[in-house]
């Protein structure tokens, strides 16, 4: 009789994956009247633990900010030379939501295909068609498991013209007025369907978005951070707005709702008389004269403490 030989037991364990890093995001886009905008938070989430602030918004080539130009404080002061920067030949502005180093990988690989076409045609059709690439490369080689999620925000200028893409997988449609992605989508087009947006310039539509990522990051908890806004005009100018200007912009919304809030139970209540309702009317005017005092006392500070002027 052949005895009988046990095989040794090997005990693999069941060792969790890598953390992902996830850009759980509120991102917005609106094309306006003069250029396209794009604004979202920078909260980002890798696993299910661990939270950070990341940019989620990217331009490709760089960023080209408006000339500042400014006058000599003083008769006696040299006037600075005007350096008219060139005229970029395309501009692309990226906002993500999703997996963060799919989207990084996409966003490349989209950018390659648009510099390899002329008119701006080809390139939406080329930007398509590397959408669908990419994926048709990379989603079979994820488990099923680990399907990575992707939604860009892509605001795209030439010399020529404007246009805002939505992409949702490997679909890519084009945008008319404003579009939102991310987990806070929901709670953004709510907001969004109190205000009429339609022809916004983009000045307003940078106003409007800071307002509305402002109501979602109080909203949803996994939208967070600061707010990111990118300004593509019709000139070629893409730049992001100052941080100051948007923590400014936050806080007189905040105060903004504060005051707004006696004049609306004034309004709304059947017990109270003109008097009354006249009273809410000028203690909110008063408000907003005080808060604008303020954002021009701020502005005139930060334009003293950038003089150009060297030793001053």
């Amino acid at each position: 009789m052949i005895p009988y030989k046990r095989r040794p037991v090997v005990y693999v364990p069941n060792l969790p994956s890598f953390p992902r890093r996830t850009a759980v995001t509120i991102a917005a886009g609106f094309k306006c009247t003069d250029g396209v905008v794009l604004a979202a938070d920078t909260q980002e989430t890798v696993g299910d633990y661990k939270k950070r602030n990341c940019a989620k918004i990217t331009v490709k080539p760089a960023v080209n900010p408006i000339p500042d130009i400014r006058e000599p404080r003083r008769i006696s002061d040299p006037r600075p030379p005007e350096v008219v920067p060139p005229t970029p030949e395309l501009i692309a502005g990226f906002a993500g939501a999703g997996d963060s180093s799919f989207l990084e990988k996409l966003i490349d690989k989209a950018w390659l295909r648009i510099c390899q076409t002329a008119t701006f045609e080809e390139r939406c059709a080329a930007l398509e068609e590397g959408i669908i690439e990419f994926y048709e490369r990379f989603w079979p080689i994820y488990p099923e498991s680990m399907k990575p999620e992707a939604e860009l925000l892509i605001g795209l200028w030439s010399p020529s013209e404007f246009e805002l893409l939505k992409v949702i997988g490997p679909l890519m449609t084009k945008v008319d007025s404003h579009t939102f992605i991310g987990c806070g989508s929901a709670e953004a087009n709510s907001f969004a369907d109190r205000i009429d947006l339609r022809k916004l310039t983009v000045k307003k539509a940078s106003s409007v978005g800071i307002y509305i990522l402002k109501a979602v990051k109080e909203q949803v908890p996994y939208c967070g951070g600061d707010s990111h806004l990118l300004l593509m005009d019709d000139r070629g100018h893409a730049y992001f707005e100052n941080p100051w200007s948007v923590k400014w912009a936050e806080e007189k919304l905040r105060r903004l709702e504060e005051a707004v809030g006696p004049l609306i139970l004034a309004a709304a209540s059947s017990e109270a008389n003109s008097e009354d309702f006249q009273k809410s009317l000028d203690e909110f005017g008063g408000k907003l004269l005080t808060i604008k005092a303020e954002l021009e006392r701020i502005a005139r500070a930060i334009d003293q403490a950038s003089d150009y002027r060297p030793g001053k």
